[in-house]
């Protein structure tokens, strides 16, 4: 089996248990600790560390009810119109999980973008809830892959896909740099060099059966929950930018940014440019400005 279901092997991060705001349970809270960025980062502003993702544990639950938020906001006081609302929310959207006794994380960030809804949060900030539960999928499906800096590297590895594939590989190693590939090209955004690429790694001859169950997984729910998330979080997006004048300049950027990649990444590419346009032009922060101006010259 290649880099599936790999992202399970890590130390776990310290937390305390504190009272639920909802009900009578308690929840872990966990505590970020300093983390490497062995792993680079994505064009959608993903960052990556060698062993576990603190996103992983960024939302708290509370397992009688499955009320969840980040960890930091445990401490509100919800009113009993709120709490009304919440548990609303909450029924709805356990009646629609995978698992009702086992809620998968990126349900739990679902969960928590709709009661941040019913707290008044802008909609850029449930646009970032929604983008990183597309985040934890991902990372199901990709793994880790060291010194991936963004698109331009990125590019770079798939560009030489295609002259390292016409080398003399032994079948197992063709089959890991056939995968990889697929891994990249989903990470850099690219849904039709992905499919390439799982498209070879299904023809290949020795795949196991391990191989294809994951294969299985991919295709049924790791790309589709992911794009999933990303059209919540693009709606929550296309609000924010109709309403930007109580957001900081950084804010701006940053929203104009996130909503032109995922445009990008979900084949709107015409309506990703005049947003590139203007963080390039406008933005102080080096790395969106460097980012947009790869894609508005490829």
């Amino acid at each position: 089996m290649l880099f599936f279901f790999i992202i399970n092997t890590w130390a776990m991060n310290p937390f305390e248990e504190v009272e639920c705001p909802l009900g009578k349970d308690y929840a872990r809270v966990f505590s970020f600790s300093s983390q490497n960025q062995l792993g680079g980062y994505d064009s959608d502003l993903a960052s990556y560390a060698k062993g576990e993702q603190f996103r992983t544990f960024a939302i708290s639950t509370c397992y009688d009810n499955y009320f969840s938020l980040y960890g930091q906001d445990f401490d509100l006081t919800l009113t009993e119109e709120q709490q009304s609302r919440v548990q609303e929310t909450i029924t709805n959207l356990r009646s629609k999980l995978i698992d009702p006794k086992n809620p998968l994380v990126w349900e739990r960030y679902e969960i928590a973008a709709e009661i941040y809804r019913n707290l008044n949060r802008p909609p850029h900030f449930i646009a970032q809830v929604y983008i990183e539960a597309s985040w934890t999928v991902r990372d199901s499906f990709v793994g880790f892959h060291q010194g991936l800096n963004g698109p331009k590297s990125a590019q770079e590895i798939l560009d030489l896909g295609p002259k390292e594939l016409q080398k003399t590989l032994s079948p197992d190693q063709k089959k890991i740099l056939v995968f990889n590939l697929a891994r990249v090209a989903q990470r850099a955004g690219y849904p039709k060099i992905r499919d390439m690429y799982l498209n070879k790694f299904e023809s290949l001859s020795n795949l196991s059966d391990s191989d294809k169950k994951g294969l299985r997984y991919i295709r049924n729910i790791a790309i589709p929950k992911e794009q999933y998330y990303q059209e919540k979080a693009r709606t929550e997006l296309l609000q924010a930018v109709q309403n930007m004048q109580n957001l900081s300049d950084s804010e701006k950027y940053h929203t104009q940014y996130l909503l032109a990649d995922l445009h990008r990444r979900l084949g709107d590419s015409t309506l990703a440019r005049p947003l590139y346009e203007k963080v390039r032009a406008q933005s102080q922060d080096e790395r969106l400005v460097d980012m947009s101006d790869f894609f508005l010259t490829q």
